[in-house]
């Protein structure tokens, strides 16, 4: 699992052709008039996938609050807070700190976290499936975030920890959203909910970047 996240031909493999494919999509996709019939199996494969998605999500939260809470109550949570690319290897006592961070448990949701991101390409298939327009900002997301949790987990830089925690609380709460919904049901006011936590997420992760660099 430590070579798929840290092989950075296999990074580039899978997110060229995931935009390969997209913009042959945008090339020949052409929006239906009339509102389309999906096939039979979207809407279960979708809610399936939504499932999952917000299963692994609230499994690696909760995992990698709990395993990185752990290492810092005993190390210490300035200490855990430095832990970044410049100093991982010369701080005082930071090679027991990164051999717990990047071997131990949470290394484990990092790298699960890191697998999950290709998963998610599925979310575009689908919408694809459903004759949907695809925007720029959505398969640039989903393409870049695998080459930056490359660059991260061989860095072993800590300003993915916070990032990646409080990704998977938001998508914890979007896949269950979007798992609900595909279902038939409405939830408009979760859509709001969940607009407001990416803004607090990119705020969060600015300003852990800023105080580490």
């Amino acid at each position: 699992m430590n070579a798929i996240v840290t092989d950075k031909s296999f990074v580039t493999m899978f997110s060229g052709l995931y935009v390969f494919i997209v913009v042959l999509y945008l090339i020949f996709h052409k929006k239906p008039t009339n509102k389309p019939k999906y096939a039979w199996w979207i809407k279960p494969f979708s809610v399936l996938h939504y499932t999952i998605l917000a299963c692994i999500s609230v499994h690696m939260f909760i995992g990698m609050g709990y395993s990185w809470y752990t290492i810092c109550a005993e190390k210490g949570f300035d200490l855990c807070m430095n832990l970044h690319a410049s100093n991982v290897l010369n701080t005082q006592h930071s090679t027991n700190a990164a051999i717990e961070f990047w071997q131990g448990a949470s290394a484990y949701y990092m790298y699960v976290f890191a697998i999950s991101k290709y998963y998610e390409f599925v979310d575009t298939f689908i919408m694809m499936a459903k004759s949907y327009d695809i925007i720029f900002l959505h398969w640039w997301h989903h393409c870049t975030v695998p080459v930056l949790m490359i660059i991260h987990t061989t860095e072993h830089s800590s300003s993915v920890w916070t990032g990646s925690w409080f990704n998977c609380l938001v998508h914890t709460i979007m896949y269950s959203y979007y798992g609900i919904t595909a279902m038939g049901f409405s939830l408009k006011s979760v859509k709001s909910l969940i607009t407001t936590l990416q803004l607090i997420q990119f705020i969060t992760v600015l300003g852990h970047v800023s105080y580490l660099y």
